[in-house]
């Protein structure tokens, strides 16, 4: 199975990095309560993934599944939270001089 990353490739799933990301995003300081299970958030993510899903279609799909755990734990939905803010400031623009570069500002 395969997903569609960010800058366009199709690449084959790694569900450690699922684990990973989640869990250095409840590691990130200031650290979340160490009861989150990123492999319970990962597993239910995992669950969803069809063949050729954008990776930021997983991170809001993790930060769904968060959500639906702020039952077990209220830093669920902080790390809902940084799971949205994480997928932005990759699917964004990250210099200004790329910024001026578009199009619309010609």
């Amino acid at each position: 199975m395969k997903v569609l990353n960010r800058s366009g490739t199709l690449v084959p799933v790694r569900y450690d990095e699922i684990t990973d990301r989640i869990q250095a995003l409840i590691q990130t300081e200031p650290a979340l309560d160490a009861s989150l299970d990123a492999s319970k958030v990962a597993h239910n993510v995992i669950a969803k993934i069809v063949d050729g899903i954008k990776t930021s279609e997983l991170d809001r799909i993790a930060a769904t599944e968060c959500m639906d755990l702020v039952w077990e734990h209220p830093d669920y939905n902080k790390l809902a939270g940084r799971l949205i803010a994480a997928d932005l400031q990759k699917s964004n623009t990250v210099s200004l001089s790329d910024l001026y570069e578009q199009p619309w500002l010609s």
